[in-house]
C-alpha cells in the first residue's frame, strides 16, 4: 500500500514538473511606473534617503539649454561621503551623454550644498538627480 502511494505521488510530481516546463510564456509586465520616471531625485542606497535631504530642485532654460539645480543637506551629525550624477533626458526619455561620471559630494554634519549642471545638448527636456554612497559601485 505504501509503495502504491509513493508511486502515485512520484507520478503526480513528475506530471507537475512536465506541465511547468513546457509552453510559451508572456513577458512580465511592469505594473507600476519605474522610480526614475516618477521622481526627480533617486537614491541608490536606502540609508542615504534618511541622511541626505533634498531641500530644493529646480530647472531653468539658459540660452536653449536645460540647467538642473539641487540643494541638499546632511541630516546627520557625521560626514556623509556621497556622489551625485545629473542625468539629462530627451523628449523620449532617453539619457543624453550617459558617460558623464559621478561628482564627489562630501557633506559635513548639517552642511547644505548646491549643485547644478547644464545639459550637453538643447534636446534635453527633463532631468534626474541620482545620489549614491561614494563607496558603492555603479
Amino acid at each position: 500500500m505504501a509503495a502504491k502511494i509513493k508511486i502515485t505521488l512520484m507520478l503526480l510530481f513528475l506530471g507537475l514538473i512536465a506541465l511547468g516546463c513546457g509552453g510559451a510564456y508572456r513577458a512580465s509586465k511592469v505594473e507600476s511606473v519605474p522610480l526614475e520616471q516618477s521622481e526627480k531625485v533617486i537614491y541608490k542606497n536606502f540609508w542615504l534617503k534618511t541622511t541626505v535631504g533634498v531641500l530644493e530642485t529646480e530647472s531653468e532654460n539658459q540660452d536653449g539649454f536645460l540647467r538642473a539645480k539641487v540643494k541638499l543637506k546632511n541630516l546627520t551629525s557625521s560626514l556623509v561621503n556621497a556622489e551625485l550624477k545629473i542625468k539629462f533626458l530627451d523628449k523620449d526619455g532617453y539619457e543624453l551623454n550617459p558617460n558623464w561620471g559621478w561628482e564627489p559630494l562630501p557633506l559635513e554634519s548639517g552642511e547644505i550644498k548646491s549643485f547644478q549642471k547644464i545639459a550637453p545638448t538643447k534636446t534635453a527636456v527633463d532631468y534626474r538627480i541620482v545620489i549614491k554612497l561614494a563607496s558603492d559601485e555603479d
